[in-house]
């Protein structure tokens, strides 16, 4: 079964996938590693997580589901398209036999994850610490149970006013600098909430920067 990964809206990141891609050329020599990649809901996790797993073919992909939390090996079965034993040391060997070369690993909503899953690619990296693999865990709260399962933590804060305006324009709207600002401050620089507005007020507000933005609908 093949995965089709769809390029999603990520702007003002540079700074961040280049640190990740950083780490995992840096695997090659290091071995393996673990890295968090944690951020508020919205603010571009998935965005970045997609557009570094879309540089590097053949990463690996998987999004956790809260429903499949009690599931063993729901998110290792997504990784590998395929069903993994279910005890976390088998599982891992499993895992390591079916990567090749360098591998770039990347679990989406990683606080959902099931244990049988989480505890087999932290014995993968454990157990294989040669091995030229980067995972990353993408979450929007670092649970106490992954406290000592990421080595490093990458976290996000909100766009700058720049990266709300080159936002908009992949929306088809172009803001004065002054209204970029004021979209920025309003929304924190979080992403889906500055979407969520671009797509809900009327273009002819957009034109005035003394305009009062109501709070998205996510949100309010």
């Amino acid at each position: 079964m093949t995965v089709i990964i769809v390029a999603a809206t990520c702007v003002g990141r540079d700074r961040e996938l280049a640190e990740l891609g950083r780490r995992f050329a840096a695997t090659a020599t290091r071995g393996a590693d673990i890295v968090a990649v944690v951020g508020e809901s919205g603010i571009g996790k998935s965005a970045l997580l997609r557009r570094l797993a879309d540089q590097h073919p053949g990463a690996h992909w998987a999004r956790a589901a809260a429903w499949e939390a009690d599931t063993p090996g729901a998110v290792l079965s997504q990784l590998l398209q395929d069903a993994a034993p279910t005890e976390p040391v088998l599982a891992a060997r499993y895992f390591v036999d079916r990567i090749t070369g360098p591998a770039l690993v990347v679990v989406d909503d990683a606080e959902h994850a099931d244990e049988v899953s989480l505890h087999s690619l932290a014995s993968t990296v454990r157990h294989h610490r040669d091995l030229p693999l980067l995972l990353v865990l993408g979450m929007t709260v670092r649970p106490q149970r992954m406290a000592d399962l990421t080595s490093d933590e990458i976290r996000l804060e909100g766009l700058d006013a720049a990266a709300v305006a080159d936002l908009a324009a992949s929306r088809g709207r172009v803001l004065h600098p002054a209204m970029a600002d004021v979209l920025t401050r309003h929304t924190g620089g979080n992403p889906r909430h500055a979407l969520a507005l671009l797509d809900e007020v009327p273009a002819a507000v957009w034109s005035r920067p003394d305009a009062q933005l109501p709070a998205p609908s996510q949100v309010g």
